[in-house]
């Protein structure tokens, strides 16, 4: 899917995440978005989930994204790959996320990471 530009805000910082199910969950979501035969359109869902168990009573990484009306799977798979490249240089931890994309000028949605 093409990807564009975009204007990650990174907020609500929260606990420390395992880096292995972390970047497990967000290479799962990345082949899930680009190859799970989605519409190349806009995200019609109201939240898009996907989730990773950890060990015995760990608990359940969760990256969640609440979509604008505009947000397209291309926009997803753009603040996915954002996220990872900000888990590989800063940490693992919890947070949200704004998206907005530069060429439509305002927010497209928001996802959650964290652990439940």
């Amino acid at each position: 899917m093409a990807q564009g530009h975009a204007l990650l805000k990174f907020y609500d910082y929260g606990a420390a995440l395992p880096h292995v199910p972390v970047m497990d969950l967000l290479e799962g979501a990345l082949t899930d978005i680009v190859h799970g035969g989605h519409h190349p359109g806009r995200i019609i869902d109201h939240e898009v989930i996907y989730t990773r168990e950890l060990d015995a009573g760990a608990g359940t990484l969760w990256l969640s994204m609440e979509p604008e009306a505009e947000m397209t799977w291309g926009m997803f798979e753009t603040a996915v790959t954002g996220v990872v490249r900000f888990v590989r240089r800063w940490d693992d931890v919890e947070f949200a996320v704004d998206v907005e994309m530069m060429d439509a000028g305002r927010k497209a949605g928001t996802a959650f990471l964290s652990r439940f």
